[in-house]
């Protein structure tokens, strides 16, 4: 039984890390605004945003 548990985890763990890769580099990645802050051409105010 802790075979069995230990190969199916495994099993889920090669699936789980192989659906995460998807072949592209940070280098191909969108330059593009992810749109997160504000666009600075309508918000006039100071705006000061913490991403973490």
């Amino acid at each position: 039984m802790k075979t069995l548990r230990t190969l199916l985890s495994l099993i889920l763990t090669g699936f789980v890390l192989s659906s995460c890769y998807s072949g592209k580099t940070w280098r191909t990645a969108s330059r593009q605004s992810a749109g997160m802050a504000p666009d600075p051409s309508v918000t006039k105010e100071a705006v000061l945003q913490v991403y973490g």
